[in-house]
């Protein structure tokens, strides 16, 4: 939509934007805290008492303007929660994700490996203190997270 504006019989044209200009500022930081908050229910969110992985899937799958975000929050529920070793490993894989985002984005593959990859080496790092249970249930994390990332 063009508007004409003129004085003196000069007539110049400009878009209709003054409207649109604020909500266009304030959209993407809507879009951010909408994504902190996602992240922090799939942090917050349990499977049957016992997979963790819907904050690291929610990471991987979320937009590129909003993994971070949808991390940080996946991150504090998992802080609050305290879900001791399998929340260690979680913030390493919830790193781990972001991190090579953030190096290749737009591309699922390699945030999926190292995510997933973080999570199983760190069940694997603390083995001698969680026992098979933990490598397990990592496991398990792992092949979820990247289902919900992918779908």
């Amino acid at each position: 939509m063009m508007e004409r504006i003129g004085m003196d019989g000069a007539a110049a044209v400009r878009p209709i934007t003054s409207a649109l200009a604020p909500r266009a500022a304030v959209r993407p930081a809507l879009r951010r805290l909408a994504a902190v908050a996602v992240g922090f229910a799939g942090g917050w969110a349990m499977l049957y008492g016992a997979l963790l992985p819907f904050g690291l899937g929610l990471t991987l799958g979320a937009s590129e303007d909003c993994f971070a975000a949808c991390a940080a929050g996946a991150a504090l529920a998992v802080l609050l929660r305290g879900t001791e070793l399998r929340g260690v490993c979680l913030l390493c894989a919830l790193g781990a994700a972001v991190a090579v985002r953030w190096v290749w984005p737009k591309r699922f593959g390699p945030g999926a490996a190292a995510g997933c990859g973080a999570l199983l080496l760190s069940a694997l790092c603390f083995l001698p203190a969680g026992g098979r249970e933990l490598v397990l249930f990592s496991g398990a994390d792992a092949l979820l997270a990247g289902a919900v990332g992918w779908a």
